[in-house]
């Protein structure tokens, strides 16, 4: 009986103790799992030493801005360039036609009305003599009653000498100046006498630019 009742204790015994020892075995591969874990991952690097490496360029100054480069300047001008006239022709560009200053149309207008009075004062004074050079090399005359035709400037002095020697003109004045244009002209009305009669006569008078000074190149008596 008592025989029995060790060997059922010693049974009892065996099974509270195996658990306990199977527990102890089980947390004990778990320290060994966990330092063989702890010992093979590897430390933590900083991260900064893991950036990888870049070199520093040094900035450059800003250059300074330049006027436009000859490539620019030469394309520019032979986009310029006249048709056919090669590059290295050593031709210039044409240039722009000047502009006529004030200052220069008044002196053309002076030198015009000059001629005009004196057309004036030498028909009223039947002295055709006094505007003789300022007749052109050829001279369109119409007369009133007298010869028409185009004169060479000794002709048309000797038509207008002999007409106004019978025929004399007296209070011509200009009412009329169109001093613009390349053909000016001055019209205006005069007293007309033949043979002790008195009529109206009108008188025209145009001029054209011969080199550097106007000449009459028209008389009309109408």
């Amino acid at each position: 009986m008592n025989r029995g009742l060790t060997i059922s204790i010693l049974i009892i015994g065996l099974v509270i103790l195996s658990p306990a020892q199977d527990r102890k075995q089980v947390l004990r591969g778990r320290g060994e799992d966990s330092g063989e874990v702890s010992r093979a991952r590897p430390r933590a690097q900083d991260p900064k030493r893991l950036e990888p490496k870049t070199e520093r360029k040094e900035k450059r100054p800003a250059e300074k801005e330049q006027g436009p480069s000859r490539k620019d300047t030469e394309s520019h001008s032979e986009r310029n360039r006249p048709k056919g006239v090669p590059a290295d022709s050593g031709q210039d560009l044409p240039q722009a036609t000047p502009v006529h200053k004030p200052q220069e149309q008044s002196g053309k207008r002076s030198d015009q009305r000059r001629v005009f009075e004196t057309v004036k004062e030498g028909l009223n004074g039947a002295r055709i003599g006094s505007f003789a050079e300022l007749l052109a090399p050829q001279v369109h005359v119409n007369l009133k009653g007298g010869e028409t035709g185009y004169f060479s400037s000794g002709q048309a002095y000797y038509v207008l000498e002999n007409y106004f020697q019978a025929k004399k003109i007296s209070g011509l004045e200009f009412s009329t100046l169109e001093e613009s244009g390349l053909t000016p002209y001055a019209t205006g009305s005069a007293g007309f006498h033949h043979k002790g009669s008195r009529e109206t006569a009108q008188v025209y008078v145009s001029l054209s630019q011969l080199g550097d000074r106007w000449v009459i190149t028209q008389i009309k008596i109408y």
